[in-house]
């Protein structure tokens, strides 16, 4: 629990602006729905899921995505590096020493589905707000 809420106070402090609290709720049951999804659909064996990480994942893509679209390049390297980390984990399942920080097991595909949701979420608030009225 305290490493969820330490991750939300990043991703919040890194790019909590990039939405207006409305965005962000949209964001959250967007990259919920696409997480539920993912597991449900692809992932049926799996028995349990715990925890924010693959939330937090879609969470910080989101903002980073937005950050970026708005013409700030500040954070394309840490947007990077997390896609990175999500295809390493595809690769080669959960970095080395997550599973023994989280107490658990690491569902990694949590992880791709919150980042795809995120991403997701991000042109869908974008492409929103460039509608002709």
């Amino acid at each position: 629990w305290v490493l969820n809420v330490l991750g939300l106070v990043l991703v919040w402090s890194i790019c909590g602006r990039a939405f207006s609290a409305r965005g962000w709720c949209l964001v959250l049951l967007l990259v919920l729905v696409g997480i539920d999804a993912g597991l449900w659909f692809l992932d049926p064996e799996l028995e349990w899921y715990v925890g924010l990480s693959g939330l937090l994942h879609g969470m910080l893509l989101a903002g980073i995505l937005a950050v970026s679209l708005a013409g700030s390049r500040d954070l394309l390297l840490l947007g990077l590096l997390v896609a990175a980390k999500v295809v390493w984990e595809q690769l080669n399942g959960p970095l080395p020493g997550s599973e023994g920080l989280a107490g658990d097991s690491v569902v990694v595909n949590a992880h791709l589905y919150g980042a795809l949701a995120g991403v997701a979420a991000a042109l869908l608030i974008r492409a929103g707000q460039n509608r002709p009225i």
